[in-house]
């Protein structure tokens, strides 16, 4: 049974076009797909309105909830139940609120409780990637992301990963390749920072991911899975169109 993560655009779009959510809950059914629902996917649903529709949407169509806690281990987490989406440090005080609830309406006190904010640092780090491959190239750029990981031998310094984890692993070096693709006057927006989390995700936990084309187009997921044992990554798609094609209703 394979699993599926979308990216957050197609959550808003199975929230406006009903046709659209008929047609995803039919491929559905006929196919048996499982969808999985992240938190980086619930921080960016956290700005949209009508989030009591995107609630019952998504506690509709949902199979798993996905979390990680801990990127420097090898585990993400999974639950039918969408209180794993809270960070452990206030998720059993919420959990007290939402004893008797359905999952539709865990999420809509989740979104009315959770303060949501981006890391507003990221457009910053991922300039200050951008021109240190510039000056320096890739090898720069890696020490720069995987500091934690240099080694110095000889007065020679290398980034050492064998003690890394595959999820710091991924979502560093989900860095590094955007930092690559960085044009000069690009726009870089905090908003980049939730989308390359939900290509980790998509990495870890899925075997087909419909993406945002930017980022699909770009390849970064490739190419991070390139440099990974044994990890193909999912299947990608830019489009519900696409994804109707794998996946026809009839």
């Amino acid at each position: 049974m394979l699993d599926v993560i979308l990216d957050t655009n197609y959550w808003i779009t199975l929230k406006e076009n009903q046709d659209i959510l008929s047609r995803f809950k039919q491929s559905k059914l006929r196919h048996g797909f499982n969808v999985l629902f992240t938190r980086p996917n619930f921080v960016d649903l956290a700005k949209w309105d009508q989030q009591d529709r995107l609630s019952d949407i998504i506690a509709e169509i949902t199979d798993t909830y996905v979390v990680v806690e801990d990127y420097n281990s090898d585990e993400y987490l999974y639950s039918d139940d969408p209180l794993l989406i809270p960070p452990p440090e206030i998720r059993d005080a919420l959990k007290e609120h939402t004893l008797d609830f359905r999952a539709a309406k865990t999420l809509r006190f989740l979104f009315r409780s959770m303060e949501q904010n981006p890391d507003e640092g990221f457009p910053d780090l991922s300039r200050a990637l951008s021109d240190i491959h510039k000056e320096g190239g890739e090898s720069y750029l890696k020490m720069a992301a995987f500091w934690r990981y240099i080694e110095r031998k000889d007065d020679r310094a290398r980034v050492e990963l064998s003690d890394a984890s595959k999820l710091g692993y991924v979502r560093r070096q989900l860095t590094v390749e955007h930092a690559k693709q960085i044009q000069p006057n690009e726009n870089i927006e905090t908003q980049d920072y939730v989308d390359l989390e939900i290509c980790a995700y998509a990495i870890y936990a899925s075997d087909v991911f419909v993406g945002e084309k930017k980022w699909i187009n770009q390849e970064i997921i490739p190419n991070v899975c390139a440099g990974i044992e044994d990890e193909d990554g999912p299947i990608l798609m830019k489009s519900l169109d696409e994804f109707f094609a794998g996946f026809p209703v009839v």
